[in-house]
């Protein structure tokens, strides 16, 4: 993200913040929001825009409806540049926010759906996210949206991998189809050679896998796999039956290969 699209992005995020007043436990989630996208030489710079910024609005208090003109505009400048994924990568910062220090506001509530009007984020998409940022058990993480992977194996598809804990995929269809992960346990787990911090949502992307410390990785196809399935009703398949193929010197390439591999493992 460009420092412009942040410092856009730090504004909404002390916004939704300061609404009950900035509380330690919030400002440690905007601080862990950038660093995972800032590098560590500029952390402090955005965190003290940040802490400029819930100043100036605590010091001259906005009406709401002068604070909602403000968001709008805000939504629009950063929509130029936000793709799709990012938008819902913002408003799940937004709600890790709200929801950092144990308690959600009328205000909030009505602050986080401007937001996702703004970025043209629906309604069932904004439940959805909130569902899957603050919801730690099965059934407070029902939705056909989302994945539970109880690393115990007793998972939905059958993938027979075990590891200590759970992951829990999100799947979110809009302007491109995005998927997102977090992780419920208490050893290690990472994405993609990252150390996945527990229950902080992280893109889910292809090419990426996740490898419980210890145990066998979990791949994109996999996961995406399972939503094909759910999706369509039908597990889908490909099959190449004795694939031959020849270069233009006429060396051969392939000879009597068959295949057969079920969609997402190939």
């Amino acid at each position: 993200m460009s420092a412009l699209l942040l410092k856009i992005i730090i504004r909404l995020l002390a916004i939704v913040a300061k609404d009950d007043g900035v509380s330690k436990e919030e400002r440690d989630e905007v601080e862990r929001f950038l660093t995972d996208n800032v590098n560590s030489d500029a952390l402090a710079a955005f965190m003290q825009e940040f802490d400029d910024f819930v100043m100036e609005i605590e010091n001259k208090p906005m009406t709401d409806q002068e604070e909602l003109a403000l968001v709008s505009d805000l939504c629009r400048k950063a929509n130029a540049e936000l793709l799709f994924q990012q938008k819902v990568v913002v408003i799940m910062e937004l709600m890790s926010i709200i929801l950092a220090d144990g308690f959600i506001s009328d205000r909030e509530i009505e602050l986080l759906r401007a937001i996702s009007s703004g970025f043209k984020v629906d309604e069932t998409i904004l439940q959805r996210i909130q569902k899957f940022v603050s919801g730690l058990s099965p059934e407070t993480l029902d939705d056909s949206a989302i994945y539970i992977f109880n690393g115990d194996g007793e998972n939905q598809n059958g993938l027979g991998k075990s590891f200590s804990g759970t992951l829990v995929f999100l799947h979110i269809s809009g302007e491109t189809e995005s998927f997102f992960v977090k992780y419920l346990g208490n050893a290690n787990m990472f994405l993609s050679g990252t150390l996945l911090r527990v229950n902080r949502a992280r893109v889910f992307s292809q090419g990426n896998s996740l490898r419980p410390a210890g145990y066998d990785p979990v791949y994109y196809g996999e996961i995406v796999n399972h939503f094909i399935e759910k999706d369509h009703g039908n597990e889908m398949s490909y099959q190449a039956v004795d694939l031959h193929y020849k270069f233009p010197n006429g060396k051969t390439g392939l000879r009597d290969i068959n295949i057969q591999e079920n969609a997402g493992k190939l």
